[in-house]
């Protein structure tokens, strides 16, 4: 049976200055260590996540700006092409324009100088048959 004395009221009150002592200089600062530590892994993984969010849009809007430069490159490359194509195209009707000029002034040139040599040509051999005519015949002939 338990006994109410002395003992008991100096076990209670030994129990309970304990209580207080570990309450005091143990519990609490142990509790309000835990505390600061969750506090700041809490801020930790906080501000990690709003890293991560910061990294994320910095990422869509990298690709985004990736896909635009490809565009646009796209089209200055297309426009080059076209601006070449049409540089050939120009050059090459100027070309054969040149080249149709100097063929009808060859065959103009030529045409003159074959009517000059056929004219040529009909004088030496109206002059050489004359001449072999007047040696044929043996006298001079009239014009």
């Amino acid at each position: 049976m338990i006994e109410i004395n002395f003992t008991l009221i100096i076990q209670a009150v030994n129990f309970l200055v304990m209580l207080w002592f570990l309450n005091s200089f143990i519990f609490k600062p142990v509790l309000g260590h835990i505390d600061k530590r969750e506090k700041k892994i809490k801020g930790i993984s906080d501000e990690a996540e709003r890293l991560a969010a910061r990294g994320d849009a910095s990422k869509v809007k990298y690709e985004e700006d990736l896909v635009s430069i490809h565009h646009t490159a796209s089209e200055i490359i297309a426009s080059a092409r076209k601006q070449a194509q049409d540089q050939q195209t120009k050059i090459l009707d100027d070309s054969k324009n040149k080249f149709k000029e100097i063929i009808e002034n060859s065959r103009t040139r030529i045409n003159g100088e074959m009517g000059s040599a056929t004219d040529s040509l009909n004088k030496e051999l109206e002059g050489f048959g004359r001449s072999m005519a007047e040696k044929i015949l043996g006298r001079k002939m009239s014009s």
